[in-house]
């Protein structure tokens, strides 16, 4: 395993949430994701494309909380408890 990749990993988590903490950050993400669906709304071909796309992302992250817990649990069988690289 690459020593360097826990980190770039673990430094992208930190920037994220400190992207999702940022309210300045937040609002002109959701200002982005309302003028794509009203784009997609307003354009037919588009809509029968990417209209449903919302709706597969909040299906998909509604398994999330499953998938995470699994994820955790490899984690710790293959780092053991408290052991996670930095």
């Amino acid at each position: 395993m690459n020593p360097g990749a826990p980190l770039t990993i673990r430094s992208s988590g930190l920037g994220q949430q400190e992207g999702l903490i940022n309210p300045r950050m937040m609002g002109k993400k959701e200002a982005e994701e309302k003028a794509l669906r009203d784009e997609i709304a307003r354009r037919p071909e588009l809509q029968i494309n990417y209209g449903g796309a919302w709706d597969q992302i909040a299906t998909a992250y509604r398994g999330l909380l499953q998938f995470a817990k699994r994820t955790a649990f490899t984690h710790h069988l293959e780092f053991g408890v408290g052991n996670a690289p930095t």
